[in-house]
């Protein structure tokens, strides 16, 4: 005899040589150790996945912070570049007016 029981995601397929060894208590008795098993190892795999998308959610936002901190950074460089440019050109135009003066 054979048995054949639907787990957490598949078909258990029990060799004939275990049913004769293990007898009908015994086959029923594997079968529920596997469905376990199956649940222990899901309930595994979803922790890690949580755990996992925790941490890509931590990193991803200290990654924003450090590229929104840059970017303040290479806006502020940009505004003194342009404000001493047009001071620079400032005093270009006031010293050519003096000299055509």
């Amino acid at each position: 005899m054979v048995w054949v029981e639907v787990v957490a995601v598949g078909l258990v397929t029990v060799p004939r040589i275990l049913c004769e060894k293990l007898g009908d208590d015994g086959v029923d008795a594997l079968v529920e150790f596997l469905n376990s098993a199956q649940v222990v190892q899901r309930s595994a795999l979803d922790l890690f996945a949580e755990r996992l998308e925790l941490r890509l959610d931590a990193l991803s936002r200290e990654f924003d912070g450090k590229l929104d901190a840059k970017l303040d950074g290479l806006r502020n460089f940009v505004l003194v570049v342009v404000s001493v440019g047009v001071a620079f050109l400032s005093l270009v135009v006031v010293f050519v007016r003096w000299l055509g003066k």
